[in-house]
């Protein structure tokens, strides 16, 4: 933030994640909704803006896992969780007997995702075949979670897709992780189907992740860094990572943690497609109130992310109190309410109404 302008944060629930931001609100006996209103000048023309990434972050970064190893659950996640960090968790489920490990990841927030339900070379299948893969994996996981969440995300087996596949995947899922890179931030519905990932491999050398990081940060783009097992004793083989690797990788992230959106496959997919076509809808209400409210929604979209916009407030409300509210919710009063700006983040189906009161204080 710039020292001469002091933003507001709105921070609407984020629903998925159990590792969301919560709004901060003013904790008073008095409800500031009775006070006063300030009026809007009436040459005040809304500057709306939507951000590159979710509370205007520099860059975009989701922790996959694949192949439904036991550490997931027992090693992976626990540590994720102790940083708060949700990530993604991409299983093939036909050898699965024992869900509650799955459970606990999902209870933490983590994504439950589709890596098929064989792990077969999905390029060498027959179109039913496929569709037979995709489906009996969707399946399971609704079948065996609590409250059948819905599977947004597939990882392609091996990492073998082809155009044919594509089509076929996108039937079933918003995005599916596939080739290698940082990704932009426009991606298309299609090029969600091959979205890049950063596979962690021997010799385990995570200055190299770190790098990549760094990379998506200058480009403001999408980084997905994939794992498949870590272990508990430090050792390793070709698809385990040291513990001591793997946590030097979660320091890494660490350090630029206030630049990232940390956050899961689905939600950083739903997020770009809500940038991309999602269109911002700014009314006045009778001089005193400000309504706000996505349109033009791209088809098919989730619930699971919120788009955050970027407001610039009417003279006469800077330095009064702002309030907020999502719908017919009660008003909260948002901390610091002295700047000339707001962050908002609004999801789909959501309408929020700003609203200043006089400043007793000034």
């Amino acid at each position: 933030m710039s020292d001469r302008r002091m933003y507001l944060f709105v921070l609407l629930l984020f629903g998925v994640c159990g590792c969301e931001r919560k709004l901060e609100m003013v904790s008073s006996r008095e409800d500031p909704a009775d006070e006063p209103n300030v009026k809007i000048e009436a040459e005040y023309v809304a500057q709306v803006q939507k951000c590159l990434w979710f509370e205007d972050k520099v860059a975009a970064y989701t922790i996959s896992f694949d192949d439904a190893r036991a550490s997931h659950y027992q090693v992976a996640g626990p540590l994720l969780h102790q940083r708060n960090i949700c990530g993604t968790f991409f299983i093939n489920t036909r050898e699965i007997k024992d869900w509650s490990g799955w459970q606990n990841l999902a209870d933490m927030g983590h994504e439950i995702g589709s890596h098929t339900w064989s792990h077969p070379r999905m390029t060498a299948l027959t179109e039913a075949q496929q569709r037979a893969e995709l489906e009996h994996a969707i399946f399971d996981i609704r079948s065996n979670l609590r409250g059948a969440p819905p599977v947004y995300s597939f990882c392609y087996p091996y990492g073998l897709f082809d155009d044919a596949l594509r089509r076929v995947v996108q039937e079933y899922h918003i995005s599916a992780r596939g080739g290698g890179g940082v990704n932009r931030s426009g991606l298309s519905d299609e090029a969600l189907t091959m979205v890049r990932g950063s596979g962690v491999y021997p010799p385990y050398d995570m200055t190299l992740f770190a790098r990549i990081l760094a990379e998506a940060l200058s480009k403001k783009g999408w980084v997905n860094v994939y794992f498949h097992s870590v272990s508990a004793r430090d050792d390793s083989n070709d698809t385990t990572i040291p513990l001591r690797r793997f946590i030097e990788h979660l320091d890494d992230v660490e350090k630029v943690r206030g630049q990232l959106w940390i956050a899961t496959q689905a939600q950083v997919a739903n997020y770009i497609r809500l940038h991309r076509d999602a269109g911002i809808k700014v009314e006045e209400i009778d001089q005193v109130s400000i309504k706000i409210s996505l349109e033009r929604l791209p088809e098919n979209i989730s619930d699971i992310s919120r788009l955050t916009v970027k407001l610039a407030l009417p003279n006469h409300w800077r330095n009064h109190k702002i309030l907020w509210r999502k719908g017919n919710q009660k008003s909260q009063e948002i901390v610091n309410a002295d700047g000339d700006r707001v962050y908002l983040h609004i999801g789909r189906d959501e309408t929020v109404f700003l609203e200043a009161k006089m400043n007793k204080k000034r």
